[in-house]
């Protein structure tokens, strides 16, 4: 049997167990809801077993890995890109595609690819170290690759627990380098695990001779990156680049500064309490009687245990004149809404713990929208191009003590406090 043949065998056996376990694990929350009192009793230590909902029993989940290879966010920076898209997605440790089957600005040319030599720790103690792999591909792009350090081998942890050398054909992203003081390649690479505690983000990139410093700012907290030889950088964080508000400053020779910011956009806001990132959108299941635009925020990224903020709704953008802004500010508790109340414009929070968040849409003639409340500014909201916002504070912050500053364009402004500018209606399903 050929290696391939038996990594192949490997995957699959693994992938079943895990069907298995979870197959188990619902079997027996079943048996709990529908059976009579005397099995759901008999039942109950095996559901303690399978916690938490929807895991796996605890006998699989500790033969299972703590990563998972799921997801790849790279910004690409140069005047070619290799046609790669900016999210790549692989369902575990795979050998390398055929050589046909891969552009050549995309396909490895043979003795091009070595390690860096620069290494980072994990967060967690006892884990394998990252690193970063480099290459040339056959049309002279640059090529990286992301993985973890065995045994001076170069790989990754795969679902059943076991480490895999990557192929050498095998890349992450491909790049044409940059001369002097610029980036070539940049990115986050994330790796997800069904424990949140342990997805793993990648911060790295390619800069050339010129790069001077890297530093990368986490939730607020600037931390420097050490630089190895031609200008390549790595780190690792926990949790998801959006949760920390990952940005990436550049300094080179002569003091050009580059900054990305790979875990910021406007319609994302960081949790305060250091949970997962949220967004802000127009709604899609709920509109006014009069069709006006409704606004609900939720996690930027699917998960347990999940929220859905109540809808709220205004009209500055059809009005006569279209002016000001319209928002809530209000605590939501675990337990507001449901699932069929959510399409009524309840929301359905769950058992997310409780936060304080003003929300709510504006019209063209508003530039900034602040929120202060004890200390003075807390949040100043990215505003973003569909004209909704969103600002995140702790549950235990009071919404009668914040305050809400609209400041137009022509600068004149109006201070707010409580929900403004929304209007109460009957709702309907789009």
């Amino acid at each position: 049997m050929s290696y391939l043949d038996e990594l192949e065998r490997d995957l699959v056996e693994a992938a079943e167990r895990r069907r298995t376990a979870r197959r188990v694990a619902g079997a027996v929350r079943i048996r709990q809801r529908l059976g009579p009192p005397a099995l759901r009793r008999r039942s109950a230590p095996r559901e303690e077993a399978a916690a938490p909902h929807g895991a796996a029993p605890a006998a699989a989940v500790r033969r299972l890995p703590r990563l998972l290879l799921a997801t790849l966010l790279f910004a690409l920076i140069g005047t070619a890109t290799a046609g790669a898209a900016l999210l790549v997605l692989r369902g575990s440790v795979i050998p390398a595609p055929a050589a046909r089957d891969v552009p050549r600005d995309q396909l490895p040319r043979p003795g091009t690819t070595r390690l860096t030599g620069l290494t980072a720790p994990d967060p967690a103690p006892g884990r394998p170290p990252w690193t970063l792999r480099l290459a040339r591909s056959s049309t002279g792009l640059l090529c990286s690759t992301v993985g973890q350090l065995v045994g001076g081998r170069f790989g990754l942890v795969g679902l059943d627990g076991r480490f895999r050398a990557y192929a050498p054909r095998i890349v992450d992203s491909c790049g044409e380098q940059q001369r002097g003081a610029r980036a070539s390649l940049i990115g986050a690479r994330v790796f997800d695990a069904d424990d949140p505690r342990d997805v793993r983000t990648v911060v790295n990139g390619v800069a050339g001779r010129a790069l001077r410093a890297v530093a990368v700012e986490v939730r607020g907290r600037r931390r420097p990156v050490p630089v190895g030889s031609g200008g390549a950088f790595l780190t690792v964080l926990s949790g998801y680049p959006e949760d920390s508000g990952v940005e990436v400053e550049l300094r080179f020779a002569g003091g050009r500064v580059e900054v990305h910011p790979l875990g910021i956009a406007p319609a994302v806001v960081a949790d305060p309490e250091g949970g997962r990132a949220w967004r802000v959108s127009v709604s899609t299941f709920q509109e006014s009687a009069d069709r006006d635009r409704c606004v609900q925020f939720e996690p930027a990224r699917p998960g347990r245990p999940r929220a859905l903020s109540p809808a709220v709704c205004g009209r500055t953008r059809r009005g006569v004149p279209a002016s000001g802004a319209y928002f809530a500010v209000r605590r939501i508790a675990p337990g507001s809404g449901s699932w069929r109340e959510q399409f009524h414009g309840a929301g359905d929070w769950g058992r997310h713990p409780a936060r304080t968040a003003v929300w709510g849409g504006f019209a063209d003639d508003v530039r900034r929208i602040e929120v202060s409340g004890p200390g003075g500014l807390r949040v100043v909201p990215a505003l973003t191009d569909r004209h909704v916002f969103l600002a995140v504070l702790p549950g235990s912050v009071d919404p009668r003590a914040l305050v809400v500053r609209v400041v137009r364009r022509d600068g004149r402004s109006s201070v707010h406090r409580g929900d403004t500018g929304l209007i109460e209606g009957s709702w309907h399903r789009r």
